[in-house]
């Protein structure tokens, strides 16, 4: 398995072109697509999530507003957590969330790999990802890839 070191290269001019579009993704595993969606849309989730956190205390209140540094030593993003569970429920209830998901660029890229509707794919897939650099949280080795074929 290659180890990607070179800076992603962006998929938004091949979104005409599903042959190369899933050569792409067979060859990398994955599809960057710069730009995608609107700034202000991510913005405003982003925005959100962190209005939460403030809310629950999981922001280090020493830390700039800009820089939304997780409190010391506070494990953020396990799933047992009654609060990540509640910032779930706080995020997909939002008209955020839904819009960034239901956004046509999104679709019509997914759509130019699978050549099928992606309404189904992103109705389940909708989870916010929050996690702190607490050291017992950190992503152990593994691969997604296995689970994210392209269809050909």
């Amino acid at each position: 398995m290659e180890i990607l070191t070179r800076p992603l290269e962006d998929s938004t001019p091949l979104i005409g072109n599903q042959l190369q579009l899933r050569e792409r993704a067979i060859r990398d595993g994955f599809l960057f697509f710069r730009g995608l969606v609107p700034d202000a849309t991510v913005l405003d989730l982003r925005r959100i999530v962190l209005e939460y956190a403030s809310r629950i205390g999981w922001l280090d209140r020493q830390a700039s507003p800009d820089e939304a540094l997780a409190a010391p030593g506070k494990r953020i993003g396990f799933y047992e957590d009654p609060d990540w569970v509640n910032l779930q429920a706080h995020v997909q209830n939002s008209e955020v969330m839904w819009r960034l998901g239901d956004a046509v660029p999104i679709h019509r890229a997914l759509h130019a790999v699978e050549n099928r509707s992606s309404y189904l794919c992103l109705s389940t897939a909708n989870t916010c990802r929050v996690v702190s650099p607490h050291p017992d949280l950190v992503t152990q080795p593994h691969q997604d890839a296995n689970y994210l074929k392209v269809i050909a």
